[in-house]
């Protein structure tokens, strides 16, 4: 069975420094100080560490863990930007074409 080191990201248990546990696979929820802490990320320990595997928890709608509607905001938040990036491209683009032709013809009288 592989050894597993706990670290809590935030929240009250963030300085706590638990002895690695034997365990088949860390669980996906843990309790410390009577809070709920989600399993956030599960990584290979450093070289030379006595245990196998470091799994990261984070608090339940913590700063780590999102909520459907911090998404669901966010999300809003890119489409609005990426509607707005993609009407200044294709404006910018048209101007320029505009422009590049201007002085196409420019050259063309002068010669």
């Amino acid at each position: 069975m592989p050894w597993v080191k706990f670290r809590y990201l935030d929240g009250p248990c963030l300085t706590v420094n638990e002895p690695a546990v034997s365990l088949q696979a860390p669980p996906a929820k843990i309790t410390c100080k009577r809070r709920s802490y989600e399993l956030f990320a599960e990584t290979p320990a450093p070289r030379g560490a006595a245990y196998d595997v470091t799994a990261s928890y984070a608090l339940a709608g913590g700063q780590y863990i999102h909520t459907p509607e911090k998404l669901s905001g966010e999300r809003d938040v890119w489409n609005a930007w990426r509607q707005l990036n993609h009407a200044w491209i294709q404006t910018t683009q048209r101007e320029l074409r505009r422009i590049q032709r201007a002085g196409h013809r420019l050259r063309r009288t002068v010669r």
